[in-house]
């Protein structure tokens, strides 16, 4: 409050100035224009369909759908959608914008989506996204495995591939780092041959089957076979124990399946209860941690296609299929027996299944034996589901292949276990006419050792 004196007489100050009134009145509508677009909300860009930094591959990218929204929806009229600088044809589909990307060249690429201008000044909201489309497998080389000279010494597979693809070794996973260099520790080396899959940030895929020979040397063996019953006999399994004590074997095979089709062990696979196959004399577990108690190397013996039980089975049953035939459909006869068909799923992971099975309860080696086909003419044979020829006679060559590819899972389905794969060929299959060339070395590629019949 102004002062005032007594006498005095109080003045109003003199009224604003009309110039001075349009200055101030300009001022605050610059004010206010420059505030509005920073507080004003903007529209709201959502690119779906794609995730950003996303990799593909061609034909993924030719149907991958992408969903525009745009938020008020009135401006959804408005946005411009460009796809690496060129404008999208899209569809509205209830209230947004979708189109395809259709065919596209490996490489980075770039969706950019652009709205309508807001209020005053304010400038238009837009939405990036990048991509890749790659389409080109990824690479596998230099693929090698550290020195070892013992079977149960721990080894290292590295190897070269692309930055950051996953990469499986014997069923082992890891990733490359971002040089593409990558490496797999295993406990004891690898069973069979190396399979390395290398798989892109796009899904792409390479896989390469290499063998992973060990410069071991295998100790050398005196063993003696052992049946499933004599093993059960208290007399006869003292006998070998007690050679055993002298020194005079190292190691003992084991009927773990014999010629019978049957089991000495009690066992969980499936099959082997259906079919009754188990003689159930002993727990194998228990069997195996006995012989190693005497420091005996254990090799079990799994008589593999040669199998009457499961042949008799199949015919009943009404699955022939699991059989190796004759011209009439019968049992093929053999000097050795009926046998299941090498070519049959069933038959394969029921064997499979057993060598598993034993491997888990510590089993040293497994020794697959009469792991092919009958003796015999082959001209006279039929395996079920196996391609024939036009004179309706399956070839040599397929039978092997077929063998092959058995050993190739089983290899695979024991490969989280040290346990060694072997299998028994006859000794005169090397001459055989019977025998594709080159057929025997093919199985030593697959197993860790051949041991021939020479009797």
């Amino acid at each position: 409050m102004l002062p005032v004196s007594l006498g005095s007489t109080y003045r109003r100050p003199p009224g604003m100035s009309p110039r001075l009134r349009i200055v101030l009145a300009m001022l605050v509508v610059a004010s206010i224009v420059a505030v509005v677009p920073f507080v004003w909300p903007q529209n709201t860009i959502t690119i779906s369909g794609l995730v950003p930094g996303e990799y593909l591959r061609a034909a993924d990218a030719a149907r991958r759908e992408v969903t525009v929204a745009v938020k008020p929806a009135t401006s959804t009229a408005s946005a411009k959608v460009k796809l690496d600088g060129i404008v999208v044809s899209t569809r509205t589909v209830q209230g947004t914008l979708r189109f395809t990307l259709g065919p596209m060249p490996d490489g980075e690429h770039r969706i950019v989506v652009r709205s309508g201008g807001g209020l005053l000044l304010r400038g238009p909201s837009s939405r990036e996204v990048k991509f890749t489309v790659d389409n080109t497998k990824p690479v596998l080389r230099q693929i090698t495995m550290s020195d070892v000279s013992s079977l149960t010494a721990p080894v290292t597979v590295t190897g070269i591939s692309e930055a950051k693809a996953a990469i499986t070794v014997n069923g082992v996973t890891t990733r490359a780092d971002s040089s593409g260099a990558f490496a797999v520790r295993f406990a004891h080396p690898p069973v069979g041959a190396l399979r390395v899959r290398a798989s892109d940030l796009a899904g792409n895929e390479r896989t390469l089957t290499r063998s992973s020979p060990v410069a071991a040397v295998l100790p050398s063996l005196r063993s003696v076979h052992v049946s499933q019953s004599a093993w059960a006999d208290d007399k006869r399994r003292a006998a070998v124990l007690a050679m055993a004590a002298q020194g005079r074997i190292t190691a003992v095979e084991l009927d773990v399946k014999d010629e019978e089709g049957k089991l000495g062990h009690t066992s969980a696979v499936p099959l082997v209860n259906q079919l009754a196959a188990s003689r159930g004399l002993y727990d194998l577990k228990s069997v195996v941690a006995q012989l190693h108690g005497a420091d005996l190397l254990v090799i079990g013996r799994v008589v593999t296609f040669r199998d009457p039980l499961l042949v008799e089975a199949a015919l009943r049953t009404g699955h022939g299929e699991q059989v190796v035939q004759g011209a009439d459909g019968s049992a093929f006869a053999s000097a050795t027996g009926p046998y299941s068909n090498v070519g049959n799923a069933i038959v394969r992971n029921y064997n499979s299944a057993i060598a598993l099975e034993a491997a888990l309860a510590g089993v040293d080696t497994l020794m697959f034996d009469y792991v092919s086909r009958p003796d015999g003419d082959l001209g006279a044979m039929r395996f079920p589901g196996l391609g024939a020829g036009a004179s309706g006679v399956i070839s040599a060559r397929t039978v092997v292949a077929q063998t092959i590819a058995f050993l190739n899972d089983t290899v695979a389905a024991l490969s989280a276990t040290p346990v060694r794969v072997g299998v028994a060929v006859p000794g005169f299959s090397i001459r055989s006419k019977d025998t594709p060339p080159g057929s025997t070395l093919l199985l030593s590629r697959t197993v860790d050792y051949l041991a021939p019949v020479i009797f």
